[in-house]
Order: structure tokens, then C-alpha cells, then sequence
């Protein structure tokens, strides 16, 4: 019974191993048709994450692309209130005008007409005084969006950098538990081979190679999970640390 429950799961895996690797061509890019070839095999993705040194680096939120998004939105909303506020200044033009007329009633030009020339120089001074209330309006809407981003960004900020610490915690607890299971599966192999050697010199029964063998499932078992909690935990810290 055990076996046959066994192997209907096994078979549910490897029906899913398809449907997941479509997944990820997905995520890439790739079209589902095309061919995807995995070279690392779990021991050695789980070596690469297995290591306590990307507790010790720090966070700089300033480098996360969430926060430089919400930093460039900040900028770009304070343009705008410059905008606004700059249609209360008063704004001065200067301008040049330069002529020549012939004074002629019909179009002679070629015959070395006579040609009186005129220039023009000045300067327009424009000082808004009331254009009604819009463009208040307009402005008190601009200090708002200001204030809006402003209280975006420092949430953005406490965020990230919650994120990044919780990121660190699950880290530390998937790594410790994948080197709990390590250690418990080395120790079952250990039970179970002496086990096997009391049985087969006819000291140990049945039952306790049974009890032994079990023992050495639940611990591959339990290894094997660690090692994707671990896998996971250190995506989620990378994508925590924007690394």
C-alpha cells in the first residue's frame, strides 16, 4: 500500500515536471516550444545558497529599483509644482523688427527702386495680477501631490527595508533547518547501515531494520524539503536586497 502511494506520487511529479518548465519558459521569455536545458542539479543549487555570508551584507535601499522608481516619481511631481508656480512670475520678452519698403503700388521691385528701411526694437513686461482662482487651485493640487509622493516614499522606504530584515530572519531559520536535516540524514544512514549489519548477523529483527529504514526515509525526506525552503528562502532575500 505504501509503495503503491509512493509511486502514484512519483508519477504526479514527473507529470508536473512539463507543466513547470513551460512555467518558466514563460517567465523568461522563451517560447514554450523552444528547448530548455537544465544543467545544475539540486545539491549544487542548494551549496550555492547554503552560505551565511548573505546575512552580512547590508541593505541600501537607495539602490532598490522600487525605491529609485518612487524617487524619480518624487522629482517629477516637484517639476511640476515649479510649473504651476512659475505662471505667477512675471515674465519679460524682448523683440527686434527690422523693414524695408519700397512704398510702391505695383510690383517693380527689379527696376532699382528706392527702399526705406525701419527697425524696431522694445521690450514686453507681462505681470499676472487675477486670472481667477484655477490657477490657485492648480497649485494647492501641486503642494498636495508633493506632500502624496512624499508620504509614498518614506512608506516605500520602511517597506523595503522590513522586507529585507524578514528576508534575512527566514534566511537564517531555512538555513539552520537544512543543516538540522543534513545532520539528522547523515545520522539515520549511519543507524540504518549498522542496523543492517545486526540483521544480517541475525542480533537486530526485522522490525528494528524496518523501524531503521523508515527512520532513514523521513529523514531524506525532511533533507530534501530543507533544501527547497532553503532555495526559496534565498530567492526571496535576493530579491529582498535587489541583488
Amino acid at each position: 500500500m505504501t509503495l503503491a502511494n509512493v509511486k502514484n506520487a512519483q508519477e504526479q511529479a514527473v507529470r508536473s515536471v512539463d507543466v513547470v518548465n513551460n512555467q518558466l519558459k514563460f517567465i523568461l521569455g522563451m517560447d514554450i516550444s523552444s528547448n530548455l536545458s537544465l544543467k545544475d542539479d539540486l545539491e549544487k543549487v542548494t551549496s550555492l545558497s547554503s552560505s551565511e555570508e548573505y546575512l552580512t551584507k547590508e541593505f541600501d535601499v537607495a539602490s532598490h529599483i522600487d525605491y529609485q522608481i518612487i524617487n524619480t516619481q518624487e522629482k517629477a511631481t516637484s517639476l511640476l509644482l515649479k510649473q504651476e508656480k512659475s505662471t505667477t512670475l512675471p515674465s519679460l520678452s524682448a523683440f527686434y523688427y527690422v523693414s524695408s519698403n519700397a512704398f510702391a503700388n505695383e510690383f517693380d521691385f527689379l527696376d532699382n527702386k528706392r527702399f526705406y528701411n525701419g527697425q524696431l526694437v522694445g521690450l514686453n513686461l507681462n505681470i499676472p495680477l487675477f486670472s481667477g482662482f484655477g490657477r490657485m487651485t492648480r497649485i494647492q493640487q501641486a503642494k498636495l501631490n508633493v506632500e502624496k509622493i512624499e508620504v509614498a516614499k518614506k512608506q516605500v522606504e520602511q517597506q523595503l527595508t522590513i522586507n529585507a530584515q524578514n528576508s534575512k530572519s527566514q534566511y537564517t531559520f531555512a538555513l539552520s533547518q537544512y543543516k538540522t536535516t543534513e545532520g539528522n540524514l547523515e545520522l539515520a544512514q549511519r543507524i540504518y547501515n549498522k542496523t543492517k549489519i545486526k540483521y544480517e548477523e541475525g542480533i537486530s529483527s526485522s522490525l528494528e531494520l524496518t523501524q531503521a529504514n523508515n527512520q532513514l526515509l523521513d529523514s531524506q525526506g525532511n533533507y530534501i524539503q530543507a533544501a527547497f525552503q532553503l532555495i526559496q528562502a534565498k530567492s526571496n532575500l535576493d530579491q529582498a536586497l535587489n541583488q
